[in-house]
């Protein structure tokens, strides 16, 4: 018994050390090259480029606003003035409390955007950035121009969650393992899981190079990134029966063969229910169709200003 203890604890040593150099590694190669505002007592990071009507992007789970760096940033800030936000607890960006629901985390942008004195922005929001974005507008229905929503998140879906995001949220046992074996295992993961995020298609060599990830994968950012994919379904089923509420243009991008968020659970319903709302599928795109297809993404701001100029 003395012995496995002993085990376990020179595993559990290995850990620590070998995560500590993955946290040297991901930061050198990830480097917080945005500006800084305290909100409400909590710092966010973000980038702002470009002038004109502002475009607000909202990243997913597991990235971070270098996602939108390496895709649609430069092209909006061409003709926007273009902001893109690690949301809270995620990328450089801190975070009060263990949870921190779709609305909340919307309340800490709308913070940072009032800070940054934008009016009417339009909302660019990704998988879980889109949920979040979603909530924003439900938040402040007024301070909103239009949505831009790719691949999101909007009902409670059928089946549970996966181990990789409730253990994290055990007392002691996740905050131990999250802090010692969480990124080297997640080395190992990764492939699968970015595979499955571009299936039918493959990972883009954009992606490989410039997703924040390894990132996501620190100890702290990965029980945040794990407690907002445990929480989701019960937050998507406190705001969905509100999705109707909102009045504003949306357009609604989807790739057709999305294994990540089911265009059918998701998108399609969601459509069915927002009165301005305009279907964008992508044939044959996966989930990561912000790299996948940016200028698709593009295309759909430029769209969804004209609906709100035609108002």
């Amino acid at each position: 018994m003395i012995w496995s203890l002993v085990l376990l604890g020179l595993l559990l040593g290995i850990g620590w050390i070998w995560t500590q150099a993955l946290i040297r590694r991901a930061e050198a190669q990830f480097p917080p090259h945005g500006s800084f505002a305290e909100i409400d007592g909590v710092r966010l990071h973000f980038v702002e480029r470009g002038e004109g009507r502002a475009v607000v992007m909202i990243h997913g789970a597991f990235g971070g606003l270098h996602d939108w760096e390496a895709t649609i940033l430069p092209s909006v800030a061409e003709s926007y003035r273009a902001i893109a936000v690690d949301r809270p607890g995620h990328g450089y960006s801190e975070r009060l409390g263990e949870a921190a629901s779709p609305t909340a985390q919307a309340r800490r942008i709308h913070g940072l955007l009032a800070d940054l004195g934008l009016e009417r922005p339009l909302l660019v929001g990704f998988s879980w950035g889109a949920t979040t974005s979603l909530a924003y507008a439900l938040e402040f229905p007024d301070e909103v121009a239009g949505l831009v929503l790719v691949n999101g998140a909007y009902y409670p879906w059928p089946g549970g969650t996966s181990p990789l995001f409730w253990i994290p949220g055990l007392p002691v046992v996740g905050p131990l393992l999250a802090h010692t074996v969480t990124m080297p295992i997640g080395q190992l993961l990764a492939r699968y899981l970015i595979r499955r995020a571009f299936e039918p298609g493959q990972p883009t060599s954009g992606f490989l190079r410039h997703s924040p990830v390894a990132l996501a994968m620190r100890p702290q950012s990965y029980i945040h990134n794990a407690d907002d994919m445990r929480r989701l379904k019960q937050y998507l089923g406190e705001l969905s029966p509100r999705w109707s509420e909102i009045q504003i243009p949306v357009q609604v991008l989807y790739g057709t063969g999305d294994q990540v968020a089911s265009p059918e659970v998701h998108s399609l319903a969601l459509a069915e229910v927002l009165s301005n709302a305009e279907l964008r599928p992508v044939e044959r795109g996966g989930h990561q169709v912000p790299y996948t297809h940016p200028q698709v993404v593009r295309r759909a701001i430029d769209a969804c200003w004209e609906r709100i100029d035609e108002r």
